[in-house]
């Protein structure tokens, strides 16, 4: 192999990064999707130099206040200020949708990994596994596990990493059978390699495409079940401030300050919207390689 080969087959995937991220703003939803996931990310970060107040700052003199100038978007029922809690709320949706996407994809990628290579009484047995996960409803088990250890941020990123992870796992399985069966593979296990370095180095790096697509697609997924738990009182603890907590509240002073249910709503559509447009796009942008792939 001389060096323009070389030179060639490493520029290869960078110049493809370039073309994908190109391809991905160039959409229409690439871009909406990118902007509002940016929107919310920048929001969690810097939400101590965003909002005037604190998110539990209680001023009983002006509860309810309507959005004014002091009050972008009113006040709620103890006087803390609606924007300031809901752009905190951002960094409870993202702590809460990122570690748990994070987590279960990780658990269902190993274990799936392991399904699809292995084959026999393992993948019998991790399939069951996935299946006897899956028959129990998030919702009603979240509300029973709950109700046995009280509400708390770690328990909600645990629920959800554990109802999410047989759906990675089933899905790379899937993946894995069907690249067990090319040639490199064939030929990796002719030299000799580990079947943990099969999988972890040859398989592995192929098969995980779809899973970062259908992670992306369940980010906005954990976050509205995050925001009807706390809509419930199941979510996190008061007085963290979580979106689902203030539409609560919003609902029980409907009449007299639609506004929170207005604003909180905004914010709740603006991230699932986000993260579902950026994973759409996502999804797009892989589907024109792999064809590409396929028609070279």
């Amino acid at each position: 192999m001389d060096v323009s080969t070389v030179t060639t087959t490493t520029a290869a995937p960078a110049r493809w990064r370039r073309l994908a991220v190109v391809r991905l703003l160039r959409d229409t939803t690439g871009a909406v999707g990118t902007l509002f996931v940016l929107l919310i990310v920048l929001l969690a970060v810097f939400a101590p130099l965003i909002t005037p107040y604190a998110p539990d700052e209680i001023n009983v003199l002006k509860r309810l206040a309507p959005p004014s100038a002091e009050h972008w978007m009113g006040t709620d029922q103890l006087g803390r200020d609606t924007f300031t809690r809901l752009v905190y709320g951002t960094r409870i949706a993202l702590l809460v949708s990122l570690p748990a996407v994070i987590a279960g994809a990780f658990v269902g990628m190993l274990l799936g990994l392991v399904a699809g290579y292995l084959g026999g009484w393992v993948e019998t047995g991790l399939l069951w596994l996935f299946d006897v996960v899956r028959s129990f409803p998030a919702l009603l088990f979240a509300i029973a596990v709950i109700a046995l250890t009280g509400p708390s941020l770690f328990m909600i990123v645990f629920i959800m990493a554990l109802t999410r992870f047989p759906s990675y796992g089933r899905l790379i399985r899937a993946q894995t059978l069907k690249i067990r069966e090319e040639e490199f593979v064939a030929a990796s296990q002719a030299l000799g390699c580990s079947p943990l370095r099969v999988m972890l180095r040859h398989i592995l790096p192929n098969a995980v495409a779809p899973l970062f697509i259908q992670a992306a697609m369940d980010v906005p997924v954990v976050i509205t079940f995050e925001a009807g738990l706390s809509f419930l009182g199941l979510g996190v603890p008061p007085p963290t401030p979580s979106w689902g907590s203030i539409l609560r509240e919003g609902y029980t002073y409907v009449r007299a300050t639609p506004w929170l249910i207005l604003f909180g709503s905004g914010f709740l559509v603006v991230a699932t919207l986000g993260f579902t447009f950026f994973a759409e796009a996502l999804r797009d942008v892989f589907d024109v390689k792999i064809r590409n792939e396929g028609a070279n």
